[in-house]
């Protein structure tokens, strides 16, 4: 017997219709575009309130990775006569090395400046890493024939004894005589340049502060010895920090002038409050009163329980 097989007819399985979405972009776009405004001049306000008294406070030193044998510099122009302050510090010294480097500083490297006119097409205008290649191959020699007109210094700075434990004294007053020797050495031979060290006592940077000879580019440098090290490298002015800090005899710091940035405001604005209208007894009277009631609410009588006991013993 043959069964006739019967298709079913598919179910239909009823759905519910969705609803749309509601498309949010274009009400966003009308939100940015609402606000765009009040935002641009915001960040015009707090551009400029940085630039007038917190230009420093987010100001970070740049940091070089030095590799063994290897040398990093610095390059900055200054003008003649204003004070600059060298900084060199050894954040880190690589493969279980020694925190000490070889510090130099000097210049002018060239006197020479870049033309920023861009419609002028002469053949003469290079850039500033060309100018400094050059000013090292053929200015620098030349003037350090004139000590008084030129900067060239050498130094060897050493963390690895910093701290007031008893043997990091000891060998810091080693390295001392050891540099005591190297100068007599230099005054019966006049030839010898030795190049002295310095074993800070402090995991603080090394600072060292000249006046500038002569207009131009000077360079701060940092060499490594036998291990790779980060080091951060900074040259502060006195024309644009504000001077020299008579406590440590350095150009001002980035945090210091930032503090002092913000005490003159302080002083301006209680400057203007004081040259203001006076206020009258009434307000001076209301200020006693608030005061008196915050007195009140803050001691309670639980909290003079001790005091009184106190004074009947």
């Amino acid at each position: 017997l043959c069964h006739k097989s019967t298709m079913m007819p598919p179910r239909r399985i009823p759905t519910t219709r969705q609803r749309p979405r509601p498309q949010l972009l274009p009400l966003l776009l009308i939100i940015i575009l609402a606000l765009s405004p009040l935002h641009l001049h915001t960040s015009s306000a707090q551009a400029h309130d940085t630039s007038s008294s917190s230009s420093y406070a987010n100001h970070i030193p740049i940091r070089y990775k030095v590799n063994q044998k290897q040398t990093e510099c610095l390059y900055e122009r200054f003008q003649k006569g204003e004070q600059v302050t060298f900084s060199v510090f050894v954040v880190e010294a690589l493969l279980n090395g020694k925190p000490k480097c070889d510090l130099f500083y000097e210049g002018p490297i060239t006197t020479q400046t870049i033309n920023n006119d861009s419609n002028n097409n002469d053949r003469n205008n290079m850039s500033l890493g060309r100018m400094i290649r050059q000013g090292l191959l053929n200015e620098l020699a030349e003037n350090r024939r004139d000590p008084t007109k030129s900067l060239n210094h050498r130094i060897k700075v050493d963390w690895t004894h910093a701290g007031e434990e008893e043997d990091k004294l000891l060998m810091r007053q080693e390295i001392e005589r050891a540099n005591t020797k190297q100068q007599q050495r230099h005054h019966s031979d006049p030839n010898l340049k030795p190049i002295s060290t310095f074993a800070s006592p402090r995991i603080e940077p090394f600072e060292i502060t000249n006046r500038i000879p002569a207009d131009g580019y000077y360079r701060v440098c940092a060499q490594a010895e036998l291990q790779a090290l980060v080091i951060e490298m900074d040259a502060r002015s006195s024309s644009k920090m504000g001077g020299v800090d008579e406590e440590t005899g350095h150009v001002y710091t980035y945090a210091k002038r930032d503090l002092l940035n913000e005490e003159a405001a302080i002083d301006n604005k209680n400057g203007n409050n004081k040259n203001g209208s006076r206020l009258d007894s009434n307000t001076y009277q209301s200020d006693i009163e608030e005061l008196s009631k915050l007195l009140v609410n803050q001691v309670e009588d639980a909290d003079l329980r001790q005091t009184r006991e106190q004074i009947k013993v």
